[in-house]
This record gives C-alpha cells, sequence and structure tokens, in this order.
C-alpha cells in the first residue's frame, strides 16, 4: 500500500512539472494528433505497397514516402516541390548543394524569392 501512495506521488509530481514544462514552452504539442495523421497515411501505403517489385523498388519507394511526409510536415505543396526539385536536379543542381533542396530550406528559399524587392525578408520555418 505505501509502495503505491509513493508512485501516485510520483506519478503526480511528474506530471505537474510536465504541465509547467509544456505551457512555458510553445514548441512542446500538447496533442500528437498531427503524427497520427501521418501514421495513417504511412499504414496506408504500407498496406498499398505490400508488392513493389524488388528489394531496390522498395528502398526507392520508402525514400520518395519519407520526402513526401517531409513536405506534408514543412506545409509544402509536395506536387511544386517534386517538379521544382527534379528541374534543378536536371540542370546540374551541385551535390555539396543539396541539403539546400530539402523541403524546409526550399521553402525558407522560395519564400525569400517572393518577397518583394527592397522589403525585409522575414521567413519564419517551423
Amino acid at each position: 500500500m505505501a509502495v503505491d501512495l509513493e508512485f501516485g506521488a510520483t506519478l503526480a509530481w511528474r506530471l505537474t512539472a510536465y504541465g509547467r514544462r509544456a505551457t512555458a514552452v510553445s514548441t512542446i504539442p500538447i496533442s500528437n494528433a498531427h503524427v497520427e495523421r501521418l501514421l495513417r497515411v504511412v499504414s496506408t501505403f504500407r498496406k498499398n505497397s505490400l508488392f513493389v517489385g524488388s528489394l531496390e523498388a522498395g528502398e526507392r519507394y520508402a525514400n520518395l514516402l519519407t520526402v513526401l511526409l517531409n513536405c506534408e510536415l514543412a506545409g509544402v505543396n509536395p506536387y511544386v516541390y517534386l517538379v521544382d526539385v527534379i528541374d534543378k536536379i536536371a540542370d546540374d543542381w551541385p551535390a555539396d548543394r543539396a541539403a539546400e533542396l530539402l523541403p524546409r530550406a526550399w521553402l525558407a528559399a522560395r519564400q525569400a524569392e517572393q518577397q518583394a524587392p527592397g522589403e525585409a525578408a522575414l521567413v519564419v520555418v517551423t
């Protein structure tokens, strides 16, 4: 009985400590519903891709799915992103600048491009 009370007190302290930290730091989400929605997409793709043909095709498919889900997390339209990135790669984009083609960096660069000349650029990347 004493162990249960001790565990309950410890659990209550941890929950209140987490609650204080979660309200003090706005980067900790209250809910993980967005992650659950993304996992639903992954499980649907997994079910639909039971037979991809070969191991290499499965690895390529997993890479593509990772890029598309990163686009969703960054708030980037996957179609526009893929068209632009594939065009840049086809035009001999340097391999040492590949990090600039990641969805969040691509979005920041695109927002900076669309900024009117003479205005200060405010780019918010979450």
